[in-house]
């Protein structure tokens, strides 16, 4: 009877496991996908303008022709500067805010398949990337240094979008200084002259990449911890 009790929690540990790791990867994925078409999106539309522009423009002379192009200067505004920021700085919310429900989501899941672990208590969301990480380091026996260069661009990342979500992309805060430093060492960040954050094209891949890496470690680790530790206590189990 126990060796039936051992594979049928062996078998379920698996398949809960496969499962949170799809459901992770597939949302990263869509948001992937959605970065790339809302970026192709946007550039077919300044094409498009450009191109009526250059057509009605095109046999007029002087006064006219100023007039004619300075008629969509704010349509030009608005898809090289207005449209773009609202964009970018919305999905990359969307990406912290499904950042944040993963993380908790593998909290959850050491929590309750982690034989000994403690039970996690999820704080406020002002570092909430950090908590989460803190707990999975200790109650899934994660080697910390592993996770060490992705865990600082994540952290940094949940701070940039800290400033979107409180104070409409502006730096404000204890970590103002980090913040700035890190924007301006990246090429695809930058900050106004307000100090508000500038996320250039290809700043969602570019922290995609680092949040899908840190991710594929994590579920590396604790599919293997969790694993391990099952197949342990099992074995004790069998033994007596």
């Amino acid at each position: 009877m126990k060796t039936v009790d051992n594979m049928t929690s062996t078998i379920r540990n698996a398949a809960k496991s496969r499962a949170l790791s799809s459901k992770i990867e597939h949302d990263l994925n869509d948001l992937t996908e959605l970065a790339e078409l809302s970026e192709q999106l946007l550039q077919k539309q300044l094409k498009s303008l450009s191109r009526r522009i250059s057509r009605e423009a095109r046999d007029l002379k002087g006064y006219e022709r100023e007039y004619q192009i300075g008629w969509y200067i704010p349509d030009v505004i608005q898809l090289k500067d207005i449209f773009p920021k609202i964009q970018r700085y919305s999905l990359f919310a969307t990406i912290m805010t499904t950042v944040e429900s993963n993380l908790v989501a593998l909290c959850r899941y050491v929590e309750v398949e982690g034989p000994g672990a403690s039970k996690f208590k999820k704080g406020g969301p002002t570092d909430v990337v950090n908590q989460t990480l803190d707990y999975l380091i200790v109650n899934a026996k994660i080697d910390a240094k592993r996770l060490v260069h992705d865990r600082a661009n994540v952290v940094m990342f949940w701070r940039i979008r800290n400033c979107i979500i409180h104070s409409e992309g502006k730096i404000t805060g204890k970590f103002s200084e980090e913040i700035i430093k890190f924007c301006k060492e990246i090429p695809t960040l930058d900050v106004d002259k307000h100090n508000y954050i500038v996320m250039h094209e290809g700043f969602l891949d570019i922290a995609l990449h680092v949040i899908k890496g840190l991710f594929r470690d994590l579920l590396r680790y604790i599919n293997f911890f969790v694993r391990s530790q099952t197949d342990k206590a099992l074995s004790i189990q069998g033994a007596e």
